[in-house]
């Protein structure tokens, strides 16, 4: 039942604003249902998530209106509430967006709260040296003259019936203990170790071969050959990147694209997880290198990556510590990225339960999913 939604003037030119409130009057377990890890119906979470305009809407001959942000807040009575965001990357990556949750949320637990250092908002202060802003606005006007839109249509409800939602914890004894079997391997066999062997690349690794194993065991990648192509693509921080300073409180969006390939037969066979961590180490590490080197292929390497099946995306960062984000009700009890039910992605958020530890949630049809949960924990199992 919806008790409340009110429409904002943003403070951006061009940009909207649009809050919404509901009362869920059917109880609903926020332990069991809502906070859980097991697999659960991916539609029980969309009611809980506001939507964006699918495409612009123009005010005038010059100016056109875009959503920037939605938010929903579902009350369950006597049980808790529940908190649905959604943004345009345009205005905000995940660090950006990060600080202004928490941001909004220390005025709520405490209004004597005083923001040490303004948002900086100084485009400047990222250096062009590529000529990136035209290969990119001439890439925008493309699209849009294409496709008359800027943000993805939301599927309809009968794409996702058969798919669920569950969360796996990558621990750091399994982080661990996966490094050592990688580098115990590479003497063994005389191979290169991979460069970057981090919890973030270890679980990627990991999950990345288990993935392309289930949508094999399920007849999804039955049609291609073992020579081909698979890719993982994931977005890295930037401002952290470059070889000169940007302040920490820059508000926008900078991020950097990477693209790991390897062969579906290599992912699949016993050195599946070694070679992976290969191929996404070097990948972060051409990145940490050089941020902007090969920007200029980004849009070319995105379209190739969306056009081949399978593939995994990577969206999120256990770097962001979402968990530390109080309104003054305490920690959250789960946080879902509920995009993952129509990208195609993985979701890493830092573990709840363990420092240190990773948060990995997918969502899948039922019958991959469950052999996604047997293969996740068999690996383990073999690794240790």
């Amino acid at each position: 039942m919806r008790t409340g939604k009110k429409e904002r003037k943003s403070p951006l030119p061009g940009a909207s604003l649009a809050v919404e409130i509901t009362r869920q009057p059917k109880f609903m377990s926020t332990n069991s249902l809502m906070t859980g890890d097991r697999p659960r119906d991916v539609e029980e979470f969309h009611p809980l998530v506001p939507s964006l305009e699918s495409s612009l809407q123009s005010s005038d001959d010059e100016i056109e209106t875009v959503p920037l942000l939605a938010v929903k807040v579902t009350v369950f009575p006597n049980s808790g509430l529940c908190i649905g965001l959604a943004y345009h990357h345009v205005a905000a990556d995940g660090r950006t967006f990060d600080n202004f949750i928490k941001t909004w949320a220390s005025f709520h637990k405490d209004s004597s709260f005083s923001i040490m250092a303004m948002p900086s908002y100084d485009r400047t202060l990222v250096i062009d040296r590529h000529g990136l802003e035209a290969i990119f606005l001439n890439e925008w006007r493309r699209k849009k003259s294409a496709e008359h839109e800027m943000v993805i249509v939301t599927k309809s409800k009968a794409e996702f019936s058969d798919k669920v939602r569950a969360t796996f914890v990558m621990g750091l004894t399994e982080m661990e203990k996966i490094k050592r079997w990688i580098v115990t391997e590479c003497k063994r066999k005389n191979l290169r170790e991979p460069v970057h062997l981090s919890p973030y690349v270890v679980t990627c690794a990991f999950v990345w071969v288990c993935f392309m194993k289930a949508a094999a065991h399920e007849g999804v990648a039955g049609k291609y050959l073992n020579d081909y192509p698979s890719y993982l693509g994931f977005n890295a921080g930037g401002l952290n990147r470059f070889d000169y300073r940007v302040p920490s409180t820059y508000f926008g969006n900078c991020v950097g694209f990477g693209r790991c390939e390897a062969t579906r037969g290599d992912l699949m066979g016993e050195n599946g997880i070694l070679l992976a961590a290969k191929a996404i180490g070097d990948t972060v590490k051409k990145l940490d290198k050089a941020l902007l080197g090969e920007a200029e292929r980004w849009i070319s390497d995105w379209e190739v990556f969306f056009r081949s099946e399978p593939h995994m995306m990577v969206v999120g960062s256990p770097k962001l510590h979402l968990y530390e984000t109080d309104f003054g009700w305490g920690w959250p009890s789960k946080i879902e990225e509920i995009s993952i039910d129509q990208c195609g992605a993985i979701s890493l958020t830092e573990s709840r339960c363990e420092r240190g530890g990773i948060e990995v949630g997918l969502a899948l049809p039922s019958p991959q999913m469950d052999t996604f949960a047997s293969l996740f924990d068999q690996g383990l199992k073999a690794k240790m």
